[in-house]
């Protein structure tokens, strides 16, 4: 009896080693399943979005000021005033992000999305050479919706690229 005990208990040990090892080769395997490409792509998402948290720390006071009512017409002085240097610290943001080595599959797609980037940008300057002494906010907001298409459509594919901040930054009127 005490043969078949020590036979029994053999074949549990057994039985655990065989789990464990199971359990460590899986976790290992799980953990080699990520590609390079797959930390590669993660590294420049984080990179992006860490310029994009800055310029959207730079740029949300003018962005309140020009917007100060949720859905409301802008203050057309205000983005005057604000107006260059909102596209000045995106162009900039841009010239950032343009720098950082993206994963080579995604690189001509990028190319393309900066270049509408910067488009969007020449576009959105435009809209602020255009403001004059008798512009009134509905003029202001009319011009800028087109723009605003633009910028809707940057930010779609920035979110679904993976980027966490970068197309996905707050208005002026949140928190």
């Amino acid at each position: 009896m005490a043969v078949l005990d020590k036979v029994h208990q053999k074949g549990h040990v057994r039985t655990a080693r065989l789990l464990a090892t199971s359990i460590v080769a899986i976790a290992f395997l799980a953990s080699c399943g990520r590609s390079d490409l797959d930390r590669a792509k993660e590294q420049f998402i984080q990179a992006n979005d860490r310029i994009c948290t800055e310029v959207a720390r730079k740029t949300l006071p003018a962005l309140r000021e020009t917007f100060p009512v949720p859905n409301g017409l802008p203050d057309i002085a205000a983005a005057r005033r604000t107006g260059p240097g909102f596209v000045a610290a995106y162009r900039d943001a841009l010239m950032q992000r343009e720098t950082l080595v993206a994963p080579e599959p995604d690189r001509a797609p990028l190319r393309r999305h900066w270049m509408e980037y910067a488009k969007a940008l020449d576009d959105l300057a435009a809209v602020h050479g255009q403001i004059g002494d008798d512009t009134t906010p509905i003029q202001y907001r009319s011009w800028l919706e087109p723009v605003s298409k633009e910028f809707y459509a940057l930010n779609r594919f920035e979110k679904n690229y993976g980027f966490k901040v970068c197309g996905s930054e707050r208005g002026p009127n949140h928190g």
